[in-house]
């Protein structure tokens, strides 16, 4: 089903309830898609709200929408990411499948090794709208103020588990990885992590290192692979 946003709709909105959607979210759907009078449309507002509407009549600056069906989801918070700032085209393609794969927080880390970063806040807001549209995210994902790795380390003990995908270490992934009600997966950067970092990683008590049999990965596709393979286990965990 297409997809809009729209931030302003109201928690109190009825079924059978005509109202008019106004600015961008009108000229994608007019001039982009052109869809027509009696087509469905699901409007977001990014904060679990889900309303399926029928399009009444458009114009080019609004349309009329009559609400078919109102949904609440609630928010899916099983893995944060910790991310050692990539380069900026990487940082977007990550932001993006943040949204698309359900990531609810994102940490921004400064690590040795790691990308200084200049994306404004109005250019993430529009990365993470037009992935939320996409996807039929129903939530928007909380991005963190980059903060050091040492500040990393004290707050990832507050975390069931620590996920570190690494080639350096000796450990191979375990048959029976555990999955915690919260948890958080770290992605280090392309340079990989410095020596000290990597001892202050294997002090945690919560981290578990892992290693796949895989040649080294960019961080926009170990983003993918890692959260593909924990969400794997978690799925096949909630199954026995």
């Amino acid at each position: 089903m297409r997809a809009v946003l729209d931030k302003s709709i109201s928690e109190n909105i009825q079924i059978g309830e005509v109202f008019e959607l106004k600015g961008e979210a009108v000229h994608h759907l007019v001039n982009v898609v052109r869809i027509k009078a009696g087509e469905q449309v699901m409007i977001l507002n990014g904060n679990g709200l889900e309303v399926v509407t029928q399009i009444e009549s458009s114009f080019k600056k609004s349309a009329f929408l009559k609400v078919c069906e109102i949904r609440k989801k609630d928010k899916k918070s099983w893995m944060d990411l910790a991310l050692c700032l990539p380069k900026k085209d990487a940082y977007e393609s990550i932001l993006k499948s943040c949204v698309e794969m359900g990531i609810s927080n994102i940490i921004q880390i400064k690590s040795v090794y790691s990308q200084k970063v200049f994306l404004s806040p109005e250019r993430v807001d529009k990365i993470i709208e037009t992935a939320l549209i996409q996807s039929n995210n129903p939530y928007f994902p909380a991005i963190e103020k980059a903060i050091e790795f040492r500040d990393l380390i004290k707050k990832a003990q507050s975390y069931d588990h620590i996920f570190v995908f690494s080639t350096k270490t000796n450990q191979t992934v375990k048959t029976t990885l555990s999955i915690g009600k919260k948890n958080l997966m770290l992605i280090g950067p392309e340079g990989g992590f410095s020596k000290s970092e990597e001892e202050e990683i294997y002090s945690l008590a919560n981290v578990n290192l892992l290693k796949l049999d895989l040649p080294i990965m960019r961080s926009t596709t170990a983003v993918n692979v890692a959260l593909g393979y924990l969400l794997g286990i978690k799925d096949a965990r909630s199954q026995i």
